[in-house]
């Protein structure tokens, strides 16, 4: 990255030089130069924990760790990165519940020690509707504008309750077909299809609807807590990229959130700096053209 932002200074150093022979530095580019101090990209993330029974004793306490540590690593460095993260709640088990921060959908950095006692206060209970929680962090990004949206996932793997369905879900399941949006009743409560695969099946296809919501903005990420072979293929199923499913255990579950919180940044850093050098280039190649035109009236 260190290399990359050299180059940027270069080009930057270049375009300056090139405006500045041509006698054209305009404040309202010095305007924009100006707003690099600031935070320029807005990032989104919605924590689902899953909180069922199968998550009791160790798996939680290391979840709401986990959780905490995510929060706690994407808001150290926000600044440095030019990022303003705001970071949303759900936990899901029979029921999914999305914690607000009095009245507003997500935290951000100054309700930080509100976010972490909202947490320390989840207790384990019934049974799994991680489709349920997926879908309520799809309802919170329809009224977010941000340039990036986060989903991260933590579960043990399991799951055994769906929305009701308007269409036979079995059978969409036996024959691997997409389920199509609005074949749920989402206003009422989750049910037990009694056939874990099939909720399973559901949450992935939930998953997938929520990315068509938001093309080429959301990324979500699973964390396997304490996971069998086939569960975590269920979590890496969910997620938008075999890479986005992570594995941990009680000795490297920080290094996991550290490593996944990384990794978000820099990709955020990667598509901000890459927006600007393709604005310097359009920036540039209308100067040439100007220049040109410049050149073609002294002929």
């Amino acid at each position: 990255m260190g290399k990359n932002k050299g180059i940027f200074k270069k080009v930057v150093a270049g375009v300056m030089t090139f405006t500045m022979c041509l006698g054209m530095v305009t404040p309202a580019f010095a305007k924009e130069d100006s707003k690099k101090t600031k935070p320029s990209y807005n990032a989104d993330m919605v924590i689902a924990m899953d909180v069922s029974g199968s998550m009791s004793g160790s798996k939680l306490t290391k979840a709401k760790k986990s959780a905490k540590k995510m929060a706690e690593s994407i808001w150290k460095e926000q600044g440095d990165y030019r990022i303003n993260v705001r970071i949303g709640l759900v936990t899901f088990e029979s029921s999914v519940v999305h914690h607000k921060n009095d009245g507003k959908d997500f935290f951000e950095k100054k309700d930080k020690e509100k976010l972490f006692k909202t947490i320390d206060g989840f207790t384990d209970k019934d049974m799994t509707f991680t489709q349920g929680g997926l879908h309520e962090a799809r309802k919170m990004f329809e009224k977010s504008n941000s340039d990036k949206k986060i989903i991260v996932l933590l579960s043990d793997g399991d799951a055994n309750y769906i929305y009701p369905s308007k269409i036979d879900v079995k059978d969409y399941y036996n024959n691997k077909k997409d389920i199509p949006d609005g074949s749920f009743y989402y206003d009422k409560a989750g049910i037990n299809p009694n056939n874990d695969n099939v909720a399973k099946y559901c949450a992935i296809q939930e998953a997938r609807l929520a990315e068509k919501d938001n093309i080429n903005v959301l990324d979500i990420y699973t964390l396997a807590v304490d996971c069998d072979s086939n569960t975590k293929k269920f979590l890496e199923d969910i997620a938008t990229d075999p890479d986005h499913a992570k594995d941990a255990d009680t000795d490297d579950i920080e290094d996991t959130f550290e490593d996944l919180t990384k990794e978000i940044k820099t990709k955020l850093e990667k598509e901000e700096l890459e927006k600007e050098i393709e604005d310097l280039n359009k920036k540039i190649e209308e100067l040439d053209k100007d220049k040109k035109e410049l050149e073609k009236g002294k002929d």
